[in-house]
């Protein structure tokens, strides 16, 4: 048993080497009233003079467990009052958000928590979430993601600092990482410090219940007592490897210039000249674009790579309405589009697909002629930075109409062509975010014709 002065301080060391506060921050914690949330309660609490902080504990009710989970708010409440630390709670139905979202009631349950302490952080201008994980915890992630078929971003297991959005304002922290259950229980037990006991987490009913209550402690009592710390001190092995293999990827996706609004489009031969793991880490990166790797097991990504001695049409579906495809010389990654939608305003997401009264397709640029017809038009794909769009004409529309950058309003454009009055709205524009490209059967944009650069060809035909 760790003394309990040195107990602090082994936190206090982990808190400092991997830089999980500044001074001055204001945290959010995501207090439950079970033994690791009070724990980490109590330590920030001591700490609190040594870092500046300013504390605010969360207590989310799932709206499950019935008297136990009033219980645990009570106490969750009464323990704040006692440290004098700002309290909040909230209250959601997370059964009937798992029904409407078609989660299970433990994703459901994480998304609320997660979406409260970011609501709550943001209302405060609080910078750091700090939440109670410990080894146990990275273990039994650990282990859980290897037997669902995880590869090495799932075997780094729970990072100890995280960013919570893409602009890095709010960051989720884990104290408690370099502590084992048992030491954070005996050094409660120490302090005199009760705490309560979800009776759902003493049950076998999901997978990490059982590995949290019979395969860890097999491992621990037949095979090593130190199971728990050299599997998380793997995790760490691996989180390192993943951000090296992490940071050749983004260079090598810079250099391929292949991230496309809501696709990946990778060059298959140049993607066969990496290193398997690389391949691996490459294709998972590009799912993980079109809408994160939840579900993605090492048989998808394996079933991605077979496709690279494929041809063209060659196509795996993936989870979460995910395709990946070869198209000429290119893998593509992409959402599958929804043609059965028939909104004239309507994002084209996927290519070869048929919106409203458009089909449009990309390829690589080849020697066939530019098509000279009012209903089919070339466009360079390299200069689109933003989302598809076939429209109707919006009041302060303008096209480029030189290669200057010179502009003109529709309403003028149409005029000139000596369209009727009556039939302009009925025009179909294709547009990239606010940027007029096409107004069909009128003009193209100067500034997105093929040129001698172009690398991918977007044809888009309107049908009569």
């Amino acid at each position: 048993m760790i003394p309990h002065d040195k107990f602090i301080d082994k936190i206090k060391q982990y808190i400092d080497e991997k830089k999980l506060f500044s001074f001055g921050d204001h945290v959010i914690i995501g207090l439950s009233g079970g033994a690791d949330s009070v724990c980490l309660l109590l330590v920030l609490k001591r700490l609190q003079q040594i870092y500046n902080l300013s504390i605010t504990a969360i207590h989310v009710h799932h709206g499950i467990r019935g008297e136990s989970a009033e219980h645990d708010l009570k106490f969750s409440r009464q323990l704040c009052e006692k440290e004098e630390i700002e309290f909040v709670e909230k209250r959601c139905d997370v059964p009937a958000l798992a029904a409407k979202y078609h989660l299970t009631e433990e994703e459901a349950g994480r998304c609320v928590r997660y979406e409260t302490f970011e609501y709550e952080a943001k209302k405060r201008g609080a910078s750091v979430i700090a939440v109670a994980h410990h080894m146990d915890d990275q273990a039994e992630t650990v282990l859980m993601n290897l037997l669902r078929g995880s590869g090495i971003r799932g075997c780094s297991g729970i990072p100890c600092k995280r960013s919570l959005s893409d602009k890095g304002d709010i960051v989720v922290v884990r104290p408690l990482l370099g502590m084992r259950r048992e030491e954070i229980e005996a050094w409660l037990i120490e302090s005199g410090q009760e705490w309560c006991i979800d009776e759902t987490n003493l049950t076998d009913d999901y997978l990490r219940s059982r590995i949290r209550n019979r395969l860890l402690p097999l491992l621990s009592s037949e095979y090593n007592a130190q199971a728990a710390e050299h599997i998380a001190c793997a995790a760490g092995d691996f989180s390192e490897a993943e951000e090296y293999l992490r940071d050749q990827a983004q260079a090598l996706f810079s250099s391929w210039n292949c991230v496309l609004h809501k696709q990946m489009m990778l060059p298959v031969k140049e993607l066969k000249l990496q290193k398997p793991i690389l391949q691996r880490y490459l294709i998972q990166e590009a799912i993980s674009h079109t809408g994160g790797v939840k579900d993605i097991t090492r048989t998808h990504i394996e079933s991605v790579i077979g496709l690279l001695s494929k041809r063209t049409g060659s196509m795996v579906n993936l989870p979460q309405r995910r395709k990946a495809r070869i198209q000429y010389e290119f893998l593509i990654i992409e959402k599958e589009s929804f043609s059965e939608h028939k909104e004239e305003n309507q994002d084209l997401q996927s290519p070869n697909s048929k919106i409203g009264k458009a089909v449009y397709s990309i390829f690589p640029v080849c020697e066939k002629k530019i098509p000279q017809t009012c209903c089919v038009n070339w466009f360079d794909y390299d200069t689109i930075k933003e989302g598809l769009l076939m429209r109707k004409r919006r009041p302060k529309d303008r096209i480029c109409i030189d290669a200057k950058g010179n502009t003109q309003k529709l309403s003028d454009c149409m005029i000139n062509a000596k369209i009727p009055a009556v039939k302009r709205d009925q025009i179909p524009i294709l547009a990239s975010g606010s940027r007029v490209l096409w107004i069909a059967g009128v003009r193209m944009a100067e500034d997105c014709k093929i040129t001698k650069h172009t690398r991918l060809v977007l044809e888009v035909r309107t049908m009569q």
